[in-house]
């Protein structure tokens, strides 16, 4: 039996220094029957002159070139052309291990799921932090049931229902449900995307226990990029996960409401924290509301702390005693 197609989505911008160690991995994966298609979104660069350099020596490799529209923009340019019978997506500064695309096809034949979910690693500089799937490998969930166990544990679900790339997707569930990437969210397009997927994922969500990807993150990792319009469109994106999930569990919408208020608090302390630890002028200011917020309804010990003393302290206190903090538990300076 023929294996089905996977469509591999690499947006390029600026890529030209790491793209091809990218590529080379997603070519190097023990499941062959690949399309690789890679968007030249409007780079200055020479990366576009790389792209078509790698379509020539692999006839799996598709070249898409357009005007600059952004991540969201790139990838949908490549759904519209994709070919698969499931879809997978990368970064070009990350890599992956060659027996990723193996497994999560593997996973979402023998179930026949819409989603399957993998865990992953991720690399802070020196710094290695595996993120194992947090669930029994067996269970196939409904979105309902998804949503209720996001909802239960949102802080332990989140980074892993926030990215795209640790994800295969059947392409079926994308074009029945028009799912697409929003493209006036130049920034943080993923999660909303994810968002709609596990809405829509009526043949249910399952997973896979391995941490093939490995997500490179050069600069502070909860960095929202610390720029006003980055934050609001994160803010934008955490809304929409909220609706989706009134939706399913209507139920429950006050305890809902409670951690979306939580969550937006927290979001605005981490862009703070960020520009503090790095000797920035935040151009957000936490109020006593949100500290407030996060003390009552956070379960996260680290958050709690950060919020209060970041309110208290004055800055370089606070800077220096997180940095104190980080080089002692041997952790980047992030909030998880």
């Amino acid at each position: 039996m023929e294996k089905g197609l996977i469509s591999v989505i690499v947006p390029v911008y600026k890529a030209e220094e790491f793209l091809e160690e990218c590529v080379d991995c997603i070519l190097s994966q023990t499941y062959t029957n690949l399309e690789i298609i890679l968007v030249n979104d409007g780079s200055p660069d020479d990366s576009g002159k790389l792209c078509d350099m790698m379509a020539k020596k692999d006839n799996r490799i598709r070249v898409v070139h357009k005007e600059n529209g952004g991540v969201a923009s790139a990838r949908n340019a490549a759904l519209d052309v994709a070919q698969g019978e499931f879809v997978a997506f990368a970064d070009s500064d990350d890599t992956l291990d060659k027996d990723m695309y193996e497994e999560l096809h593997k996973r979402i034949v023998e179930t026949g799921a819409d989603m399957c979910v993998s865990g992953y690693k991720m690399f802070y500089g020196d710094y290695e932090r595996i993120k194992r799937v947090p669930m029994p490998i067996e269970d196939i969930l409904s979105p309902s049931q998804m949503w209720e166990i996001y909802l239960a544990e949102f802080r332990r679900y989140y980074s892993f229902f926030s990215s795209l790339w640790n994800k295969l997707f059947t392409m079926s569930s994308l074009k029945e449900n028009s799912v697409r990437f929003q493209e006036w969210l130049r920034t943080a397009s993923d999660g909303w995307f994810v968002s709609d997927c596990i809405s829509i994922a009526h043949n249910g969500i399952t997973f896979v226990d391995i941490t093939s990807y490995n997500y490179v993150k050069v600069k502070n990792p909860n960095s929202i990029s610390g720029r006003e319009g980055a934050h609001e469109r994160r803010n934008k994106s955490l809304n929409h996960l909220f609706e989706c999930m009134k939706e399913a569990l209507p139920q429950k919408n006050e305890e809902i409401e409670i951690l979306r208020k939580c969550q937006i608090a927290v979001s605005s302390m981490i862009v703070i924290h960020v520009a503090v630890v790095e000797n920035e002028e935040p151009y957000l200011k936490l109020t006593r509301g949100d500290v407030a917020t996060i003390l009552r309804y956070s379960n996260s010990n680290l958050e709690k702390v950060s919020a209060l003393t970041l309110y208290c302290l004055p800055k370089f206190v606070y800077r220096t005693a997180f940095r104190m903090y980080c080089k002692r538990t041997r952790k980047p300076y992030v909030l998880q």
